[in-house]
């Protein structure tokens, strides 16, 4: 199978059954020239049945959102939940919080209309809450990879990416799940162990005990179950599974297996002067 790298907001409609998306931005007469004019037209999800549209001016600053529907009508301002919360606002906040620089899932809680954040921000907001272990220095642009333990695939990429690594360009967030004895007991030593990293890379040279089950200390068993469970809710396809937030616009990226080009990925991460 090709490997897949695709906007996760593109992806969605894969991974996510039933998730309608927009294929195209609205072409009325307005929107055109305000493309021509040096507008940008940006899509932020869709909320009960409408699809919402942030026009951002040349200067950066937003102009106003739209919304259009599924036979192309067209409406501007604001939209409120039934119950009367502000969908509009929401999603200011979340295209504001992206643009500010940081790789961190979407603030919400239990006040936020779930109707309002793109399935895609659900998600990577339960990824970043989820059951896993950081390789790399803390202070580097990060990706999270769902493994299993003893996948080529998914060894063969934490290799292809261990330089980027151990340049501190990089951090992986690794999650491990699996359902065999062998990829949940070695994966719930992952969640264990001092050096997760250094103990893979062991296991994948043949030296089963750096990730042996006596190793395993707490719930981490546990941890694995949930990590399975997560990925099972959301459909992944495949291990290894990627996600990130590209520092220069917010965007969510998946890859699905490796990446034909991991130069892409880094350049995703690289913040821009």
């Amino acid at each position: 199978m090709k490997n897949i790298l695709v906007m996760l907001i593109v992806a969605v409609a894969v991974l996510w059954s039933g998730a309608a998306m927009a294929q195209k931005k609205p072409n009325t007469a307005e929107l055109v020239q305000f493309e021509k004019l040096g507008g940008k037209i940006l899509y932020v999800g869709k909320s009960y049945d409408l699809d919402g549209w942030l026009l951002i001016g040349r200067d950066g600053e937003v102009r106003s959102m739209i919304y259009t529907t599924a036979m192309g009508a067209m409406l501007k301002g604001q939209m409120f939940s039934p119950g009367g919360k502000n969908i509009t606002k929401t999603q200011l906040q979340i295209y504001r919080q992206k643009m500010g620089g940081s790789q961190g899932a979407v603030k919400m809680d239990a006040t936020t209309d779930k109707d309002a954040v793109p399935k895609a921000e659900q998600f990577y907001a339960a990824v970043e809450k989820a059951n896993w272990v950081r390789v790399g220095v803390p202070d580097a642009p990060y990706i999270y990879m769902f493994i299993n333990t003893g996948c080529e695939h998914c060894q063969s990429l934490f290799r292809t990416l261990k330089g980027s690594v151990d340049k501190g360009m990089l951090q992986l967030r690794i999650l491990p799940a699996g359902e065999q004895e062998e990829n949940r007991d070695s994966g719930a030593a992952m969640l264990s162990v001092e050096d997760p990293g250094a103990a893979w890379l062991d296991y994948m040279d043949g030296k089963k005990g750096s990730l042996h089950k006596t190793l395993i200390k707490g719930d981490a068993l546990e941890k694995i179950k949930a990590n399975g469970k997560l990925a099972k809710e959301w459909k992944l396809p495949q291990y290894p599974f990627t996600i990130y937030r590209k520092v220069s616009d917010g965007t969510l990226m998946t890859i699905v297996g490796q990446p034909e080009n991991p130069m892409l990925l880094m350049s995703d991460l690289i913040k821009n002067p």
